[in-house]
């Protein structure tokens, strides 16, 4: 986080000032000033920089640190090296979840959205997840706007496809601990008492998991039915289901 503090560039460079732009032309709106999102430009820029010195697969960053220290979510740089072909960034330091991400942009070729379990209804067996970034690849439309717990500089708000997905959470002091379920995005949801992009999905395996022994808050979210290639890897790596 030092190296990341201490040298963010006071310039864009060209390559991230034309996916900076690209990201604001593609927006369906725009709630924030364009002088908040080049700067999440650049701190997208930095972390792409550090990636590269360290020849690095992933990366995860103490997003509340960087907005404490420089007042510049980490939402869009995540959500732009996501994008990626080879590489994941996840949230808040959580290495597990980043873990889970990286195997699974292996296993499937996919990004992947890590997200927190907002909110969870047993008797339709649905759960609300919900981050302010996720993978622009991975919607159909977005919307920038603020980071939901600061109000403060770059959240994006994505919608995603109604359609079939596989929310997994590797975990443990070894990652072989895990959990898997298929399920269908069923809504997109807007709720600005909450983080930005939300999506309902209907759950395959009960929700009851959440509530009486969840893999910890974060799950990751691919889009497409990949409960099958998933096991038959933990069965050949005998890892084991929580």
């Amino acid at each position: 986080m030092e190296e990341l503090i201490e040298n963010i560039p006071h310039e864009i460079s060209e390559e991230f000032l034309e996916q900076t732009n690209d990201f604001q032309k593609n927006a369906e709106r725009q709630t924030i000033v364009n002088d908040e999102v080049m700067r999440a430009g650049i701190v997208a820029q930095r972390m792409a920089d550090i990636s590269k010195k360290y020849e690095l697969a992933a990366i995860t960053v103490q997003c509340f640190s960087l907005l404490q220290d420089t007042d510049i979510s980490g939402c869009f740089s995540l959500s732009c090296l996501n994008d990626r072909k080879d590489f994941v960034a996840g949230c808040e330091g959580d290495l597990p979840a980043t873990f889970t991400m990286l195997l699974a942009k292996m296993l499937t070729g996919s990004s992947s959205f890590m997200a927190n379990v907002a909110s969870i209804d047993e008797e339709f067996n649905t759960v609300v997840f919900a981050h302010c970034t996720v993978p622009r690849q991975m919607t159909e439309g977005y919307e920038i706007t603020t980071h939901f717990e600061t109000g403060k500089s770059v959240g994006i708000r994505g919608k995603l496809p109604l359609t079939d997905v596989t929310i997994i959470k590797l975990f443990g002091s070894d990652l072989r601990q895990y959990w898997i379920s298929g399920g269908t995005i069923i809504d997109n949801l807007v709720n600005d008492k909450g983080c930005r992009t939300q999506i309902r999905v209907a759950m395959e395996e009960s929700v009851e998991y959440f509530l009486e022994e969840s893999l910890a808050n974060h799950h990751i979210v691919i889009l497409g039915d990949y409960v099958e290639k998933f096991m038959e890897f933990f069965e050949f790596m005998n890892f084991f289901q929580d």
